[in-house]
């Protein structure tokens, strides 16, 4: 088990997620995925960067079970920007 502090680079931490490499550095250039650390053109990823990144993304329902239980949509206005 890695600790939060060690650094994995692009192809460790696409592993790690569960992603390819390629979407792990378009998700890097158009936003919305881990933080990342750069060092010229040395990319790396902390381990609890990436746990915490994973964590704020666990959903228990899809929007369209949230709406088939009663709740209402969320309005644009309501909806927050990708961390």
């Amino acid at each position: 088990m890695k600790d939060d502090t060690e650094k994995l680079e692009t192809g460790e931490a696409a592993k790690r997620i569960g992603f390819s490499e390629s979407y792990l550095v378009k998700l890097r250039s158009t936003g919305g995925g881990p933080p990342f650390y750069k060092f010229g053109r040395k990319v790396v990823y902390s381990v609890g960067d990436i746990d915490a990144w994973l964590a704020s993304r666990r959903v228990t329902q899809t929007p369209e079970e949230h709406r088939k239980n009663g709740f209402p949509a969320r309005s644009p206005e309501n909806r927050t920007a990708p961390a």
